[in-house]
């Protein structure tokens, strides 16, 4: 979502002012998406809502995405990043719930925090290089929307084995019962 701003700026041809702007209306959207997320994991279980969150994003992208090529407008960026960030955000809300619950109480604080900063130093922070590579590439600019479905099924798949970890249902929800 924040190379958002630079895809609009840059393929867009948006202006900057607009296109920056833009990360307050995801805050809007995000901050009560994250809330729902927390709640649904709490009333099915993270896993289902993050699954099902994940799948409609890799769905959703591509097509959301083309339809915003065909239609390049302001409206239509806002409407599209607002609705995708929407599946995004209950996603994150729920999966809050999730990183604590993979490690022992005793390195429970240094586990979330260790696994958290790794992933987002390792594909946040190498995230908009890459983009603008496979654009430079392949030529396309909506290359960067497949690496991000990629992201998404691998993560996907890695959640999917932890579910079927022995006790991980059991032991894994947002709220002690």
């Amino acid at each position: 979502f924040l190379y958002g701003t630079i895809f609009a700026i840059h393929d867009l041809h948006f202006p900057a002012a607009f296109s920056i702007s833009i990360n307050i209306a995801l805050g809007v959207v995000g901050f009560p998406g994250a809330l729902l997320g927390g709640y649904l994991a709490d009333r099915h279980g993270p896993f289902r809502i993050v699954l099902v969150t994940r799948f409609l994003l890799c769905v959703l992208l591509v097509p959301a995405f083309m339809l915003l090529l065909a239609h390049p407008t302001p409206t239509v960026f806002t409407i599209v990043i607002m609705f995708l960030m929407s599946f995004h955000a209950v996603s994150t809300g729920a999966c809050i719930c999730l990183l604590p619950a993979m490690f022992p109480m005793k390195v429970r604080t240094l586990g979330t925090g260790l696994s958290y900063a790794l992933g987002v130093t390792i594909f946040g922070g190498t995230a908009q290089p890459i983009f603008t590579m496979m654009i430079a590439n392949t030529g396309n600019n909506l290359s960067w929307i497949y690496y991000v479905v990629g992201m998404l099924c691998i993560s996907s798949l890695s959640l999917i084995f932890l579910w079927r970890m022995p006790g991980t249902r059991t032991t894994v929800a947002c709220a002690d019962r």
